[in-house]
C-alpha cells in the first residue's frame, strides 16, 4: 500500500477490480478493460489513508462507512486513482454527508433510494450535492439505469493519476 498510500490525496476517487467474486458484479458489466468492480473515495491521509465507501451484495445489507487503504483494497488485482478537477472539499464533504444519511448498501441498486447508497452511487450523490453540471453516465442494466465504476474513469472532471496492479500497490 506504500505507493498508493503516498500518491493519494483527500477527495481521489480509487477503482478496484480484480477476479474476487466481490468485484465481479462491475467487472462483468463493463465494456472496458481493465474492468473495475467497486470504487471509493480518499477522505483522509493522516495520519492513515482513509476511504469511503459503500459496499456489500445482493444477499447482505451492507454498510456506507470509512474504511482503512488496506481493508478497501483487499480484493483488488489492479486499481486507478482518479482525481477531481474541482470542488474538492464540497466533494469530499457532500459524500461525507450522504454516508451519514445512508441506512446501508443499496442491494437492489435503485438510485431512488436516497438511503440505500451503492458505491457509484454515492459519488454520483455527492457530485449532484456539490453541484457538479456533468453527472455520472447510467447504463440501462437489469432494466434500470445504474451507475459502473467505468463512469468515473471515463468522466471529464477526473484526471486518471494512477494506475497500478494492485501487487505494486
Amino acid at each position: 500500500m506504500g505507493v498508493l498510500a503516498a500518491k493519494v490525496q483527500v477527495g481521489d476517487v480509487i477503482l478496484i477490480g480484480g477476479d474476487s467474486i466481490f468485484l465481479q458484479a462491475g467487472v462483468a458489466f463493463s465494456k472496458h478493460r481493465p474492468a473495475y468492480g467497486h470504487v471509493g473515495i480518499v477522505v483522509a491521509t493522516e495520519p492513515s489513508v482513509r476511504v469511503l465507501e459503500a459496499s456489500g451484495s445482493p444477499v447482505d445489507d451492507g454498510t456506507v462507512e470509512e474504511s482503512d487503504l488496506a481493508h478497501f483494497a483487499r480484493d483488488a488485482d489492479w486499481l486507478a486513482v482518479m482525481r477531481p478537477g474541482h470542488h474538492t472539499a464540497e466533494f469530499v464533504s457532500a459524500a461525507q454527508r450522504a454516508a451519514e444519511r445512508a441506512t446501508g448498501f443499496d442491494s437492489s441498486y435503485d438510485l431512488d433510494t436516497p438511503d440505500q447508497l451503492y458505491c457509484t452511487e454515492l459519488i454520483d450523490v455527492a457530485m449532484a450535492d456539490g453541484n457538479w453540471p456533468v453527472r455520472l453516465e447510467r447504463q440501462m442494466m437489469m432494466d434500470k439505469p445504474i451507475i459502473l465504476p467505468e463512469a468515473i474513469l471515463f468522466h471529464p472532471d477526473f484526471t486518471n493519476v494512477l494506475v497500478l496492479p494492485a501487487t505494486e500497490s
